[in-house]
């Protein structure tokens, strides 16, 4: 009773108790063949379109703004991937992220927590690429004034100044110095 395209492994064994015991497999190749090649087809899909929607350049940063709660997504033009709020932090340590600016100027700041000292202050240029709208920056800080006392709390403030002075966009980050 063989069908074309499988294999029936049969085998007879006498268990403990006298009985007889058969045990048949049965494997349809033309099936299996059918389920892995559908199931290689979803991994490549899947796979192929994850890496799509990691090339698209803003899609990784506008959720990572979203997922810290930083506010509408509409407004956010400071977009920070390093470090994240409350993580601890080794002297000198990097900022890096995406900033969309109005006069190409972005300012980054430490202040000591809770007394509010300013550590350190710098007005940074970011170019975004021609036809994006996303500028990336990347800054080494380097605290030269005394650290603030244990547990060396700072917040890392960053924001776009005008032409004017004034600021906008203002993105705070606490972190902790070891």
């Amino acid at each position: 009773m063989q069908k074309e395209g499988q294999i029936i492994l049969k085998k007879e064994d006498k268990g403990g108790g006298g009985k007889k015991i058969k045990i048949e497999v049965k494997v349809d190749f033309k099936r299996l063949l059918f389920y892995g090649i559908a199931a290689l087809f979803i991994y490549f899909l899947l796979s192929y379109s994850y890496k799509l929607i990691l090339k698209y350049e803003d899609f990784y940063y506008l959720i990572n703004a979203y997922s810290q709660n930083q506010g509408d997504l509409p407004q956010n033009n400071i977009l920070v991937i390093i470090p994240a709020a409350g993580e601890k932090v080794y002297l000198p340590f990097l900022i890096k992220g995406k900033a969309r600016t109005f006069n190409n100027k972005l300012v980054i700041q430490v202040r000591n927590y809770p007394t509010g000292e300013l550590l350190y202050k710098e007005a940074i240029d970011v170019f975004p690429p021609k036809g994006k709208q996303y500028g990336d920056f990347l800054k080494k800080i380097e605290i030269l004034n005394p650290l603030p006392t244990y547990p060396h709390s700072i917040i890392i403030e960053l924001y776009l100044e005008s032409t004017s002075g004034s600021k906008s966009n203002l993105v705070t980050i606490p972190v902790q110095v070891q």
